[in-house]
Formats: C-alpha cells, structure tokens, sequence
C-alpha cells in the first residue's frame, strides 16, 4: 500500500538531495 506523503516533506525531501549533490560535486573538484 502506498501512502502519499505531504508535499512540504516532498519539497523537503528535493532540497536536501540538491543541497547533497551540490555539496558532494563541490567536494569532487576541490
């Protein structure tokens, strides 16, 4: 059963892996 989540944890859950990905691509060419 799949249960949909509110929004805002989805608009929550899009910042964190851009915010992750941007950190870890910063790393990467450091």
């Amino acid at each position: 059963i799949l249960i949909r989540p509110h929004p805002a944890i989805w608009r929550l859950v899009h910042g964190m892996a851009i915010i992750y990905l941007v950190v870890l691509t910063f790393l990467l060419f450091q």
